[in-house]
């Protein structure tokens, strides 16, 4: 599943970010990683979605988010 088609709320682990290299090291510093927990709070305007990872709040946008697979896992 992509992370733009998660529901909300929603916990899930991402298996993978398929996005050029530099997009995906600046987005690796924020905490959207490879075998990262997210927990998907809030569908933003324009396809965006805000999710929480590490203690952070992050929005992505909606291209982003359809490039981000992840898979739903039980809430904690």
């Amino acid at each position: 599943m992509w992370l733009s088609d998660c529901p909300v709320p929603a916990s899930v682990r991402v298996l993978g970010v398929h996005v050029d290299d530099d997009v995906r090291s600046r987005i690796a510093e924020l905490g959207l990683r490879p075998g990262a927990l997210l927990r998907v709070t809030q569908h933003a305007a324009f396809g965006g979605i805000v999710v929480a990872a590490a203690g952070c709040r992050l929005a992505v946008d909606a291209a982003t988010a359809h490039r981000v697979a992840v898979r739903q896992v039980p809430a904690r």
